[in-house]
């Protein structure tokens, strides 16, 4: 792999139509955030902790769902100690 500028992708416009997408979210430092390849930088969504990052994040993605709760194409995917 390699870091070089010349490999990457585009992010697109944010407005852009799209059919797939993904995000992460993630604590740092006992902070929420939305990782998404398509906008500026890290999106802080609260407080969290290790502890309560599942929780915190399934109501950070329950926002996103009641943006538009006819869509039915909605993934999740958790990566966890066992």
């Amino acid at each position: 792999a390699t870091s070089s500028e010349t490999n990457a992708t585009g992010r697109g416009n944010i407005d852009d139509e799209i059919v797939t997408h993904f995000i992460a979210l993630v604590c740092i430092d006992n902070k929420l955030y939305e990782l998404d390849g398509r906008k500026d930088g890290p999106i802080y969504h609260g407080e969290t902790t290790p502890e309560t990052l599942l929780k915190d994040s399934t109501a950070v993605i329950k926002k996103f769902m009641a943006r538009d709760p006819t869509e039915v194409r909605f993934t999740i995917t958790a990566l966890a100690p066992k």
